[in-house]
């Protein structure tokens, strides 16, 4: 009985230290869409397992748009994306490719 308490005060203290929060803490590396870039193939929606991409129009056409609130940065639209039109915040994949040449030589 004492655990079982226990447990319920510390799920009851998290819940409360999180609504009572006046800010939200966001991931740093989150998708981006360069919307000139995007074919919008859905390919990045269907790998998303946060439901954080979506189809938007956008000055005229269908392009990808991306929740920050619920992205969380993991990259799998990014390896998706035929046209390379996501790319994370401060990870492109210019960078990726670097780092990966670099870790080959």
């Amino acid at each position: 009985m004492r655990e079982t308490l226990a447990s319920a005060s510390a799920a009851a203290a998290k819940a409360a230290a999180f609504a009572l929060k006046k800010e939200l803490e966001l991931e740093p590396y989150v998708a981006t869409v360069d919307t000139s870039a995007c074919a919008a193939k859905g390919a990045c929606i269907a790998e998303c397992p946060y439901g954080a991409v979506e189809i938007q129009e956008f000055r005229g056409k269908s392009t990808a748009v991306v929740n920050i609130a619920k992205c969380k940065g993991c990259g799998a639209c990014v390896a998706v994306c035929p046209t390379e039109a996501v790319q994370l915040q401060g990870l492109t994949n210019r960078e990726m490719r670097a780092m990966i040449g670099a870790l080959a030589r």
